[in-house]
């Protein structure tokens, strides 16, 4: 994603009634507003509703790299962990909310709290899998600071 300014891009509503509230509930990428029949239409990466939709976009992405890599060409991914609990609630053992359900939702996660979803070796034995890519390390990014790289932009 690109920050511009002090937001990030958002999602839109396509079709349907340009009057109708549509509710905040259903603003996952693909809902339908049930008033008017409106499509929220959010492109975000990391925004699906499972973790097994987010590697299989994240599938057809390579997909699409490997289709204008040069053949001695490489391609690195940095990308981070979660546990279930989600983005905001990343300890709320208790409260049923995973980062592999919808927000709003309860658990739909076959993993319990405090675990690990593992979602790098997931994107890495599916693109193995599927599209042919080479594992050929895992380097770990210690970071010695808490600052995000992203705050001199945002």
């Amino acid at each position: 994603m690109v920050c511009v300014g002090d937001d990030w891009a958002e999602g839109t509503w396509r079709g349907g009634d340009p009057r109708c509230p549509h509710p905040a509930a259903t603003r996952v990428d693909g809902a339908r507003c049930r008033p008017c029949g409106a499509l929220w239409v959010d492109a975000q990466y990391g925004l699906e509703s499972t973790v097994e939709q987010y590697v299989a976009r994240l599938v057809a992405v390579f997909d699409e790299a490997r289709r204008v890599l040069t053949p001695t060409g490489t391609l690195w991914l940095n990308l981070g962990d979660s546990y279930p609990g989600g983005a905001r609630r990343a300890y709320d053992t208790g409260g049923g909310i995973t980062a592999t359900a919808l927000p709003g939702t309860r658990n739909r996660s076959p993993l319990p709290p405090k675990n690990l979803i593992g979602v790098p070796w997931r994107v890495a034995f599916a693109l193995q899998a599927t599209a042919r890519w080479w594992l050929r390390n895992a380097i770990i990014w210690a970071k010695t600071n808490h600052l995000s790289p992203f705050h001199a932009c945002c």
